[in-house]
């Protein structure tokens, strides 16, 4: 129920029960007022019809008695001094009991006048009795009326004071609607202001016109709302900080409370834990699957101090963390959670592997060549230098070896320079056929000893956009290694063409080709199908590795299919002019 109707309810209460009040006291007030009143009425009628008899004789007392009641409207009796009644107006005087005991009768032979209010024996109603004796001892004349027509007057007041009750608590209802309406216009802005601050908006405000406690009141909670929006924009702007910091950081942040609930999770820590994005309010042990992760965490809030640790990701895309777990406290120094800065080190983690595996292959290639030097040369310091036969051998498998080792290092360097991110080497738009022929004429005393067919087969017009010594050295590792396992008289086809994608070029051999099992490893560093006829052939196990880096440092890719007249096909695609034209013109005015 609205507040204006409890009002005007206790209010129209208030005065229905003063209007009961008032009505019973009026009615009591009343009635006591009608009975004095008709006692006096019937007393002096009483003493007119006592004088009357008197002066009438006794044979006539029945005629005037009857003749009185018509005129009053009261029943009349006389009784007699022993009791017996001698007339009555409503019933034969001797059919009637002895009337000596009754109340007014022996009052008003001992005052001289007695009343009473009785039930009617004779005529079975209430009546109102008042008698007078003409001598303590003597006859007395009785007069009686039904208290109907007190209880029609008291009706008849109850009604009226009935229907000035229900005006005045009409009256009041709208008094008090009219009084309350003020009050609740302003208690309920009050109340919508409250509502809607509780909602969030912190820009509404109370509009009273009316003073007093509603205006004070109203004061209060625009003052509030004031601070709460200053507070919030200020933890708004905090937050918005904090969102940003979080989201450049280059590290994952997971912030937990003392029960392990997360708090923050910025981006990076939700893809390096895979946590999805509703990982906000619910336990650490449900949104990050990792058992290691949480135990580090669990452990920064037992022990309150930093734990440090390394994890792995489950799946096959799995991830290396390294995790820093931290307790964190209030200003009283009591635990409140814990923070983890989350770092991914699996690139960290493959290039340790690759070094390690790049150390160990290197030794191992430079291992084979340096023995053999050593070897002879402590052969020919031995004796075999007077042999001048075998000395001579022995030179040229030295020299072989020497140039075998500079063919390494040289190899080293050049993927050493593939890698360095800061050559700082500009693309430009090359001709592709003049590419393809220069490296087939690096190779062609090789391909002219062993017979081979070398066709070019590339549009005049067709240009690719790449770095041209990387791309150079690309294409001549590709080259050389068609020439190198490709058989005598055996062909070697370079093609050009432009696709959808960009510019492909493919060098085609007729050699052995590449097993399919080995065609996603042949680009890796010392990697060999064949380790006794690569070295034969004086290959270092780089030059495909050259290829690869070459290529993805020109935005390409690459790899090896199997030839359409057998051998093996590599096929590189780079992107084509336009593309990286429109890319530099989108660079802002101003960039170097």
């Amino acid at each position: 129920m609205r507040l204006r109707w409890k009002i005007a309810g206790a209010y129209a209460a208030l005065v229905l029960v003063a209007a009961m009040c008032v009505d019973v006291s009026v009615q009591r007030t009343v009635r006591e007022q009608m009975v004095a009143e008709i006692q006096r009425d019937l007393a002096r009628d009483c003493g007119m019809v006592r004088m009357i008899l008197e002066r009438a004789e006794r044979q006539e007392w029945g005629d005037i008695v009857r003749h009185t009641a018509i005129e009053t409207g009261a029943r009349v009796t006389v009784v007699d001094v022993d009791g017996t009644v001698l007339a009555e107006s409503d019933a034969p005087p001797g059919e009637m009991p002895l009337h000596d005991t009754r109340p007014e009768i022996v009052d008003a032979r001992l005052t001289g006048m007695g009343w009473s209010i009785r039930p009617s024996r004779t005529v079975g109603q209430e009546m109102l009795y008042v008698a007078r004796a003409n001598a303590p001892r003597g006859q007395v004349v009785r007069l009686a009326v039904p208290l109907t027509r007190i209880e029609l007057a008291s009706a008849k007041l109850r009604r009226t004071a009935l229907l000035a009750a229900v005006l005045a608590a009409g009256l009041g209802i709208l008094a008090a609607i009219w009084l309350a309406g003020g009050i609740t216009r302003d208690l309920e802005d009050l109340s919508e202001t409250a509502r809607r601050i509780g909602d969030g908006d912190l820009s509404a405000r109370v509009r009273l016109t009316s003073s007093g406690e509603t205006a004070r009141l109203a004061g209060t909670l625009n003052s509030m709302a004031g601070s709460l929006q200053s507070a919030g924009s200020r933890l708004e702007q905090g937050a918005s900080r904090l969102n940003s910091i979080l989201a450049q950081m280059a590290d994952g942040v997971v912030v937990v409370d003392v029960d392990e609930t997360v708090q923050i999770m910025n981006e990076l820590a939700t893809d390096f834990l895979d946590a999805g994005e509703a990982g906000i309010g619910r336990p650490l042990a449900e949104v990050a699957l990792n058992y290691e992760f949480c135990d580090l965490v669990r452990r920064a809030l037992q022990l309150q101090t930093t734990v440090k640790g390394e994890v792995r990701t489950a799946g096959d895309d799995h991830h290396h963390l390294e995790v820093a777990a931290s307790p964190v406290t209030n200003g009283r120094g009591d635990l409140v959670g814990a923070v983890a800065a989350v770092r991914d080190i699996t690139r960290l983690k493959h290039l340790e592997k690759v070094r390690q595996d790049f150390v160990a292959n290197a030794g191992h290639e430079l291992r084979t060549p340096v023995a053999a030097i050593r070897s002879l040369a402590e052969a020919l310091q031995g004796g075999a230098m007077d042999d001048p036969e075998v000395s001579h051998g022995f030179l040229s498998r030295i020299v072989s070896n020497t140039e075998r080792l500079a063919r390494l290092l040289e190899d080293m360097m050049e993927l050493a320079r593939l890698e360095d991110s800061e050559t700082g080497a500009q693309p430009s738009s090359l001709n592709v056929r003049s590419l393809l022929s220069s490296a087939a004429g690096r190779l062609g005393p090789q391909a002219d000893a062993k017979r081979l067919v070398v066709s070019v087969v590339v549009p005049e017009d067709l240009e690719a956009w790449a770095h041209e010594d990387s791309l150079m050295a690309a294409l001549v590792n590709l080259v050389d290694n068609a020439v190198k396992y490709t058989p005598e008289a055996g062909r070697v086809t370079l093609v050009g063409r432009e696709t959808d994608g960009g510019v492909e070029i493919t060098v085609a051999d007729t050699g052995p080709g590449i097993p399919l099992e080995h065609r996603e490893r042949v680009f890796e560093r010392f990697y060999r199908v064949d380790k006794g006829r690569s070295r034969d052939l004086g290959g270092t196990g780089l030059g495909l590795s050259i290829v690869r880096h070459a290529v993805e440092a020109n935005d390409g890719s690459v790899w090896v299919e199997s030839g359409d007249e057998g051998g093996a096909r590599f096929v590189v695609r780079l992107p084509r002019p336009s593309k990286a034209s429109d890319a530099g013109a989108e660079q802002p005015q101003g960039t170097p």
